[in-house]
């Protein structure tokens, strides 16, 4: 094999398509996204190209994923009301 730490395990697919990851990351590139990955599983590399097409083979879109803002403390009543 000529690139061994391009080859992805199930375990990795996983990770990556899970919804706890897609909310915790839901503010970032996927640039940004590839070098939490490549972080966590050192030595595997991974390229946006590669994450795009993962999430467009699982119909992942960036869109469907969205950030909660944290609500202040002072204005939580507010809301409420």
């Amino acid at each position: 094999m000529r690139f061994p730490f391009h080859k992805l395990d199930q375990e990795h697919y996983a990770f990556l398509i899970s919804e706890l990851t897609l909310e915790r990351q839901a503010g970032m590139t996927l640039k940004e996204r590839c070098q939490v990955f490549e972080e966590r599983f050192s030595p595997k590399k991974l390229c946006p190209t590669t994450l795009r097409r993962i999430y467009l083979k699982n119909y992942i879109t960036l869109k469907s994923v969205k950030e909660l803002k944290p609500i202040a403390r002072n204005k939580a009543n507010a809301y409420h009301e």
